[in-house]
């Protein structure tokens, strides 16, 4: 979807990228608002059909193949799409042309397939099919960017058109069509019985002419770069030389003249200069005004970098967006709390055994995977997915475990509290929100791993991060939480601040002299000093 040339729209391509970035799967709730945007238009209608057929239709696993007549729909609809390209632009019609003759070629064949009784393919047939179809050189200059972005093919036959100047660059030994591996009067014999065997010398025939492409493509100049005369020769360097004797006469050697005056004067040396270093502080005459809008930042960044921080908001500083979906820990982790978001959804869950929790687990997994983690699914990602499952299926009895022995009787997932860090508005989303027996509160953060990085946060203090939701919190609610923690989802362990608050729990009390209040007064004067700098900062998600 996010390739250039498509079978259909381009901007529902692009858009529906933009949300399997976002929850890579199909039919979640970014596949789903994806589909809503797109249902405004007047194209509506077809997109809907297209998305339909392309990506929502059945699925069809690698071991039992795909039925033939499926994959000649899907053939016939792309080469139509190719065939409507070829009326663009000139530059574009030899990779066009290339493409609809490949489509053409495959639905031929699948069609011949289909006529002699072969119901369904593998995958693995499919490849070979397609490889057999494409035309050898016939590539998209366009493909990969460099510097004029000029017309390039990788054999000599793919050069089919004219241009001004063609410069053909170490054509080596090529491969020579191979003999018969039969004998005369076994040749003769299969040609008799209706064999169409292949001509080596016909073949070799054809290579001549393709050979011959470059230097009839050239309208003024034709550059021949060889390899050293010891080196392998091309047959065209032995026609070329056959029929001007003398040609190479005038032959430059580069390996020889790359250090004399000719060479030494096409280009000029440009000296390089450093960079200006950017001060350290800013100053600005008058207050600014970030304004009201909503986007996602890290904190860290004001801290540390406050200047760029203002600069960024004030310009409108976006970063590029790359269309790229998450693969390690961080989609692990991710996934991991939208199971415990659709596990604390259910208000009886707390009263759940193990047992039936895991049996909830293993319901809900499956289409879980499909909607927003089909990275899982693939091919060579079974380890992965597997350790997923267990991981989960683990931190789902610890966590119930810790709730039951410290006598919860709420859990609020991803809750959204506002507030402000001096003059700036912030939203907050905390993962886990547990209410005790008595009425107090404790504020839980979720982690993939490293139990001893963010331990050892509450111990020396640094938990910015959780410091910032318990005083949103308190801003809300009126009363701070009772206790802070991590939960981490791959060791099962709890780590508090409390003692009196879950029995089971790990308790990491930060130094006497740190509380939330001196925390975020700390972190904020240090950061604003000349020369202090956050070594570990954490980096919290965060709404401005």
């Amino acid at each position: 979807m996010t390739h250039p040339v498509g079978p259909f729209s381009r901007r529902a391509r692009s858009t529906l990228a933009r949300a399997l970035a976002k929850q890579p799967g199909i039919g979640g709730e970014a596949w789903t608002a994806a589909k809503a945007k797109l249902a405004e238009g007047d194209d509506a209608q077809e997109i809907a059909g297209d998305i339909t057929f392309w990506l929502e239709s059945e699925r069809w696993s690698r071991t039992n193949g795909v039925p033939t007549d499926a994959l000649i729909a899907r053939i016939d609809r792309l080469k139509e799409a190719m065939r409507g390209r070829l009326t663009g632009e000139s530059a574009d019609m030899a990779s066009f042309s290339a493409a609809y003759r490949q489509c053409t070629a495959v639905h031929e064949a699948l069609t011949e397939l289909a006529r002699q009784g072969l119901a369904s393919m593998l995958a693995r047939q499919i490849e070979q099919l397609v490889a057999h179809a494409t035309p050898a050189g016939a590539t998209n200059p366009a493909a990969v960017p460099h510097v004029g972005c000029m017309r390039s093919a990788s054999t000599a036959a793919a050069c089919v058109e004219a241009a001004d100047e063609v410069v053909w660059w170490m054509p080596s030994t090529p491969v020579l069509p191979s003999p018969l591996p039969w004998s005369p009067s076994e040749v003769e014999a299969l040609i008799k019985q209706g064999v169409q065997l292949r001509d080596p010398a016909r073949e070799l025939v054809s290579l001549a002419q393709q050979w011959l492409r470059p230097l009839l493509a050239a309208r003024k100049k034709f550059v021949l770069v060889c390899p050293p005369p010891s080196a392998e020769v091309h047959p065209v360097r032995q026609l070329l030389k056959k029929l001007v004797s003398d040609i190479e006469s005038g032959a430059l050697d580069l390996d020889t003249a790359l250090g004399s005056t000719l060479l030494g004067t096409t280009a000029e040396v440009i000296l390089p200069q450093p960079l200006l270093a950017p001060p350290r502080q800013i100053l600005l005459p008058n207050p600014v005004r970030l304004g009201d809008f909503a986007q996602f930042t890290t904190l860290n960044e004001l801290f540390n970098d406050p200047a760029l921080f203002v600069l960024k908001r004030v310009a409108e500083l976006e970063p590029s967006y790359v269309l790229a979906v998450e693969e390690d820990n961080r989609l692990l982790g991710i996934l991991a709390h939208r199971v415990f978001e659709k596990l604390f959804a259910h208000d009886d869950a707390l009263t759940w055994s193990n047992h039936a929790a895991i049996f909830w687990f293993h319901t809900e997994v499956d289409m879980l995977l499909q909607t927003e983690g089909a990275v899982l699914l693939m091919q060579g990602a079974g380890v992965s997915q597997q350790h997923f499952r267990k991981v989960c299926e683990g931190a789902i009895c610890s966590l119930l475990d810790h709730l039951r022995s410290a006598g919860a009787i709420q859990v609020q997932t991803e809750g959204e509290f506002t507030g402000t860090l001096g003059a700036i508005p912030l939203i907050g989303k905390i993962d886990l929100l547990v209410t005790l027996g008595d009425k107090r509160t404790v504020a839980l953060d979720m982690k993939w791993r490293s139990d001893n990085y963010y331990a050892g946060l509450l111990r020396s203090g640094e938990h910015l991060q959780l410091a910032l939701y318990s005083s949103l919190i308190e801003q809300m609610e009126g009363v701070a939480p009772a206790a802070l923690g991590y939960f981490i989802l791959e060791s099962g362990a709890l780590y508090v601040t409390a003692v009196d608050t879950f029995p089971k729990a790990q308790v990491r009390r930060p130094p006497d002299a740190v509380t939330i209040t001196t925390l975020r007064k700390l972190r904020t004067s240090y950061s604003s000093s000349e020369n202090g700098r956050l070594g570990n900062a954490e980096k919290p998600d965060f709404r401005r």
